[in-house]
């Protein structure tokens, strides 16, 4: 028996210095149907749905990048000595 999963590609517009682009993005059918139907209740595009999730996404594996490079710079601190850095701070 031959499985074959349907496909949905959607266009998500993003804005750069030179203007808006679009993306396409492969969604299985259970998904795109899940997406259709809360950008529908929530009275907004698929685009505005998925996009704040994708900055956030992208966002946090930044953050995870600078931190491991980080870490392999400077080296680890204890929980001891970064309350201590932290009290000078605010002081």
């Amino acid at each position: 028996m031959i499985f074959v999963a349907k496909i949905f590609i959607i266009h998500v517009a993003y804005v750069s210095h030179f203007g808006k682009h679009k993306m396409n993005i492969r969604l299985e059918h259970q998904l795109e149907q899940k997406l259709n139907y809360f950008a529908e209740k929530l009275h907004i595009t698929k685009t505005d749905l998925v996009k704040p999730y994708i900055l956030k996404l992208l966002e946090d594996i930044e953050d995870y990048q600078n931190a491991s490079i980080a870490l392999k710079e400077e080296g680890s601190i204890s929980i001891t000595n970064l309350g201590k850095e932290f009290t000078n701070v605010v002081d």
